[in-house]
């Protein structure tokens, strides 16, 4: 904060981050009052000045608004709309007690109930003995499972081996590519994720042994896509 200490500030979110930011000034300690203007917009991260001046509104007086820290845009142009002072906070909302000179709690990250996901880019063109040591790398670093990606338009000709050696040292195997004929010749090895599956190659996730395929929409297409393919496979 590079200003006075406020005495009541305006938080400007979007929907995912409003309850959360809402428990985290209910638990802080701090010396001002506050309110949530939560606008229509699921990530708060892609709020622009541009786009949150026509559609801010909220009750009473602020000494402060404070947007997130992604937020693009000349903040003035937010101040002359409001009459109030107006600045970026943190980037992540856990860190708004300490930009306001409070202690935040520790954070315990050592518990999670996503998968992780790691890729090596251009997994074709590594050696072999580089690419099971940067794999290692990944599942010490917390990878659940390796990605492996392919080069644009390129095929990867000994794949069979590439899996047989990651499978034999208990690693769990996405492949990133719509190259059907290695995901055919992978198939022979298994591996437990394929990225991913549209209109244009759906026949593939019913060849293949693994079932978990990431559906995405067709290229240049919306949700309506999306929503077709799922459809297509169940």
């Amino acid at each position: 904060m590079t200003g006075p200490q406020p005495r009541r500030v305006l938080f400007v979110t979007g929907h995912l981050a409003a309850g959360p930011l809402r428990d985290l000034l209910d638990r802080m300690e701090r010396d001002f009052d506050y309110a949530v203007a939560e606008l229509p917009i699921t990530v708060a991260a892609f709020l622009s000045v541009e786009w949150i001046v026509p559609r801010l509104s909220y009750e009473g007086d602020v000494d402060l608004i404070l947007v997130p820290g992604w937020c693009q845009g000349d903040l003035a142009d937010l101040e002359a709309r409001t009459g109030a002072r107006v600045e970026r906070g943190p980037k992540d909302l856990l860190d708004i007690p300490r930009w306001f000179g409070v202690e935040g709690q520790a954070v315990d990250l050592s518990a999670y109930e996503c998968q992780i996901l790691a890729e090596i880019a251009d997994a074709p063109l590594w050696p072999m003995e580089q690419l099971l040591a940067q794999a290692e790398y990944y599942r010490q670093s917390g990878a659940d499972v390796l990605d492996l990606g392919w080069l644009a338009g390129g095929d990867f000709p000994h794949i069979v081996e590439v899996l047989q050696e990651l499978k034999a040292r208990g690693f769990r195997v996405s492949l990133d590519t719509f190259h059907r004929e290695d995901v055919l010749r992978a198939n022979r090895a298994g591996f437990d994720y394929l990225l991913s599956v549209n209109g244009s190659n759906l026949e593939i996730a019913r060849e293949v042994n693994c079932r978990r395929v990431v559906v995405i929409p067709d290229f240049g297409q919306g949700l309506e896509s999306l929503e077709r393919n799922v459809e297509r496979l169940e």
